[in-house]
């Protein structure tokens, strides 16, 4: 087990260390980012002076361990490019509106997925089931700015419901929670779908039929509660996804 256990740990050593590589050698292919900190007027002094300050006049090798090591040692990821005020406060002042966006996002999404799953499962092949199913897969082929797109025109523009930008109300968040949503949705109600399908195939469940449990006994005592692991694994993979997809959507609807 320990053995396993270092092994996954240096697995994740080498998988964070591609990651910064890579990320290292973008923002160096971007273009020279002297002139976007320094803006429109800057004397060759100025252009010196932060050029040596950024570190950029060492060989990229280097350049790039001083990056690794002010990130594991500082937790410094550099100055934006946008506000010219270091990256990890913006990233502390904007989080917690993303993390809460998405949180309420899997919330309603988990649900409703699990609910869906679980009818979907209990009625195998029939017009219930393959109604389900189709939401299913087409909640999971739509972007997700598309839905926010298409919310934001029929909800906001033509019903007047909600605002369509903004988070100046507690309406605000409807829309974009449901946008973020609806690929948690769909892969929540396929993962109880094929869990639940299994567990009632299973000897015991058979066996609680034999002994005249009731059918809502069997479904929610016996069969959910076995199926659980992959479903909350399931949605605890989704909470990461979910926190990137808040990106998008706050471009969209005009949120901080």
């Amino acid at each position: 087990m320990a053995r396993y256990i270092v092994k996954r740990i240096l697995l994740m050593i080498l998988v964070l260390i591609g990651v910064l590589l890579f990320i290292f050698i973008v923002s160096r292919a971007s273009g020279d980012p002297v002139p976007a900190l320094l803006g429109d007027s800057y004397t060759q002094e100025q252009y010196d002076a932060m050029y040596i300050k950024l570190g950029l006049d060492k060989p990229y090798v280097v350049q790039f361990f001083e990056y690794v090591k002010g990130i594991v040692l500082r937790f410094d990821l550099g100055i934006s490019f946008q506000t010219k005020r270091p990256v990890l406060e913006e990233v502390v002042n904007r989080f917690p509106i993303s993390f809460k966006m998405a949180l309420y996002s899997l919330i309603w999404a988990s649900v409703l997925g699990v609910i869906f799953g679980l009818i979907s499962a209990v009625k195998q092949y029939s017009a219930l089931d393959y109604t389900v199913s189709t939401i299913a897969m087409v909640l999971a082929a739509m972007p997700t700015f598309w839905v926010g797109m298409m919310l934001m025109l029929l909800v906001s523009l033509k019903l007047g419901l909600v605002a369509a930008s903004g988070l100046g109300h507690w309406s605000s968040w409807i829309l974009p929670c449901i946008a973020i949503g609806t690929h948690t949705v769909a892969h929540v109600c396929r993962m109880t779908r094929s869990s639940m399908l299994e567990i009632i195939r299973q000897d015991y469940i058979r066996t609680a039929r034999s002994k005249g449990l009731s059918e809502h006994t069997i479904i929610f005592k016996h069969a959910l509660k076995n199926s659980a692991i992959p479903i909350i694994t399931q949605i605890g993979n989704s909470l990461a996804v979910t926190v990137g997809g808040t990106a998008v959507m706050e471009s969209v609807f005009s949120i901080p």
